[in-house]
């Protein structure tokens, strides 16, 4: 599936995306919008907490943490997803041809929009 690069997208301030990714483990990251304009967002990774009774081994489920301190490296580091990014350059904010579903994308893949309540698997190794 191809991206176009338009704008108007519909993410808002305190939104919050999810990006799963990795080879021979399963990494997420969180990431809240902090500022919006019609054709940018700014986001700031956000920390996440493993979801009570669900260890396994090297595993678990994993939500956003939206309490105090949830930002990752605190709120000064943030990244500015655009459209005229080019695909060299993360992040980038687009919307796919095939379903006009907007997305965020990084290094390590798109980001889609948390739905509220979900848990992520996550994984790792020593």
């Amino acid at each position: 599936m191809a991206a176009t690069v338009t704008v108007g997208h519909p993410f808002k301030v305190g939104d919050i995306f999810v990006n799963s990714w990795g080879y021979d483990q399963t990494n997420v990251d969180f990431y809240e919008v902090v500022a919006a304009t019609a054709k940018s967002v700014k986001v700031a990774q956000i920390c996440s907490e493993v979801v009570e009774g669900s260890e396994g081994f090297m595993s678990c489920r994993v939500a956003p943490f939206t309490g105090d301190n949830r930002f990752v490296n605190g709120y000064g580091r943030t990244h500015e997803a655009t459209p005229e990014n080019v695909v060299t350059k993360y992040p980038r904010i687009a919307k796919w041809r095939a379903t006009d579903e907007w997305y965020v994308s990084f290094q390590h893949g798109g980001c889609q929009v948390y739905n509220q309540g979900a848990t992520y698997y996550a994984s790792w190794y020593a």
